[in-house]
């Protein structure tokens, strides 16, 4: 993380499986550390506008000492898969958002205040990449797989958390890394590394 908004990511964060975190600096010494639901994959980002990288874990965006800003820990029951933010919208104008694959949640919106814009059921959501699947449209779109009791199925949604599309494509739960195979900008999901 960059949380000292120096222009580079040299605090390192390391957690338990769902629970506990600890931040430290560049020579290990510990500045911070917080407690909740975890989830799988912290994010850095930039929230508040400071320059400085925020923590989103969990269900939860806490600040550069790891205490929470904000958090739906207390309201959502699973833990989270996968975490991305920014503006996928295309209007350069447009608040940033969190997109939280929830486990058995499913998939969920938040606005940069903690508040749930979008709240998906769409079964044991898994992983997510951000993409221009949709090359026509100017915003990025959000391509998640299921685990679970309903394996394999991807539903790929728009920036404000509306299915455009679900299909059950796979056999397990895919990371569909976005990939522009072509070259023309309009960008794949690669399911398998076999090229078949």
């Amino acid at each position: 993380f960059d949380l000292n908004g120096d222009g580079r990511r040299n605090e390192i964060l390391i957690k338990d499986r769902y629970r506990s975190f600890w931040l430290f600096d560049e020579n290990l010494k510990i500045i911070g550390q917080g407690s909740g639901q975890t989830g799988h994959y912290p994010f850095p980002f930039d929230l508040t506008g400071n320059g400085k990288d925020e923590i989103i874990i969990g269900f939860s965006a806490r600040g550069q000492d790891g205490q929470p800003l904000w958090s739906r820990d207390a309201e959502l029951f699973d833990h989270t898969d996968a975490i991305s933010a920014g503006n996928y919208t295309g209007d350069p104008n447009a608040r940033p958002r969190i997109y939280s694959c929830g486990s058995d949640e499913g998939f969920l919106v938040f606005g940069e205040d903690g508040n749930i814009i979008r709240h998906v059921r769409v079964g044991h959501a898994q992983t997510q990449s951000v993409g221009q699947y949709r090359p026509e449209t100017p915003e990025l779109e959000i391509l998640i797989t299921n685990f679970w009791r309903n394996t394999g199925i991807a539903t790929l949604l728009d920036p404000d958390g509306n299915i455009l599309q679900q299909e059950e494509l796979i056999p397990g739960s895919s990371h569909v890394q976005p990939v522009n195979w072509r070259g023309d900008g309009a960008e794949f999901a690669m399911l398998h590394g076999d090229a078949e």
